[in-house]
């Protein structure tokens, strides 16, 4: 509650479960599902340009009614291991036409700690001005 309350950021209550291999989520208010069952594999050493893209992300944005909130972020490089998903179901209901098969790409990680500070907000008008 105190990151949603200083982020804006849209956290929701969920009862979540984790156990060896197996993680499940689910979200009764929205009617949200998540379960995924997988195997680790090796440590990725020499990522993609993909891989870099979509892990070393430093800013984050959010929508908010009338602005565009923004937030530096920083975070020490993810370690990212291969995954095998054995068993997998989502049932996101609001973003059905959006969820229809299984990831292209996926991989394991075991987290990394991250800071986010200096948040901004830009009226959505001013994105307009070029």
């Amino acid at each position: 509650q105190v990151a949603r309350a200083l982020s804006k950021l849209p956290y929701r209550f969920s009862r979540m479960s984790r156990i060896e291999n197996q993680y499940s989520s689910r979200n009764n208010e929205q009617g949200d599902e998540f379960e995924i069952r997988y195997l680790i594999g090796s440590k990725i050493t020499a990522k993609s340009e993909s891989d870099q893209w979509l892990t070393e992300r430093y800013a984050l944005f959010q929508d908010l009614p009338d602005t565009i909130a923004e937030f530096e972020i920083h975070h020490e490089e993810w370690e990212i291991n291969e995954l095998e998903i054995t068993g997998l179901k989502v049932d996101y209901p609001r973003f059905s036409n959006l969820i229809n098969n299984s990831p292209d790409l996926k991989h394991y990680s075991k987290g990394v700690k991250v800071i986010a500070w200096d948040k901004t907000e830009k009226k959505k008008t001013d994105f307009l001005k070029t």
